[in-house]
């Protein structure tokens, strides 16, 4: 309940210190959130040696989920937000996958010229595992995305992100993930449209271990027709 209460008492602070460097008289604040619970279950089919089929159910967790989100338009194309949520998993077998997880986000989007848009995202994140220290980890994001609107049919967007996540009590695990893409759409007709990706990404281990650092690289296309 401590640890909630410190998350809480940062999301407010943030809001208000914000909320006090920059006022939007135009422009009303939004306020949203929303708390869930529930669970899920995980089921195994098993063959019998009558060839029927029968389920097992192998585990089944219980999470709680809460957020709370609040934006400030500066603008009509600036606009900022702050968001902090908890998320709780509690299973019934696997109690070392059990977990409490705390994000605080940032993100400022503003306009640049007539066609070129930044928008900045930071997300902050502490997950803690409570029977399987060597998992607890906290992480810090960054991206960054660079939109162009060449002309009414071709759009282009840039995106930059860095990824560091730091063990806390296993530092073979720490890791820095990098990811570079470049989107490209393209509009045919009023109702369709195509899109393109091209991705570079990798994760390398800071320290020196036996975990194997990895590459990737992804090209993508995609559509989207409005019926």
């Amino acid at each position: 309940m401590k640890r909630i209460l410190n998350f809480l008492l940062i999301l407010v602070l943030n809001i208000l210190l914000f909320s006090g460097i920059i006022i939007a008289k135009e422009y009303r604040p939004v306020l949203s959130g929303s708390f869930n619970v529930g669970d899920k279950r995980y089921d195994e089919i098993l063959l019998e040696e009558d060839d029927s089929l029968t389920e097992e159910i192998v585990d089944r967790y219980n999470y709680e989920k809460f957020w709370l989100k609040y934006k400030q338009k500066l603008s009509t194309t600036d606009y900022y937000y702050l968001k902090g949520q908890y998320y709780k998993k509690r299973y019934e077998e696997r109690g070392n996958y059990n977990n409490i997880n705390f994000d605080l986000q940032g993100n400022y989007t503003y306009q640049l010229t007539n066609k070129l848009r930044n928008r900045w995202l930071l997300t902050l994140r502490d997950k803690e595992y409570q029977e399987n220290k060597n998992s607890t980890y906290q992480m810090l994001r960054l991206n960054y995305q660079l939109d162009y609107k060449y002309n009414q049919k071709n759009k282009y967007s840039l995106v930059l992100q860095r990824q560091l996540e730091d063990y806390l009590n296993d530092s073979s695990k720490d890791n820095i993930y990098d990811r570079i893409s470049v989107n490209w759409d393209y509009q045919i007709r009023e109702d369709f449209t195509l899109n393109s990706k091209i991705q570079f990404n990798r994760e390398v281990y800071k320290n020196l271990s036996e975990r194997t650092n990895k590459y990737g690289r992804q090209f993508g296309v995609g559509f989207s027709w409005k019926l």
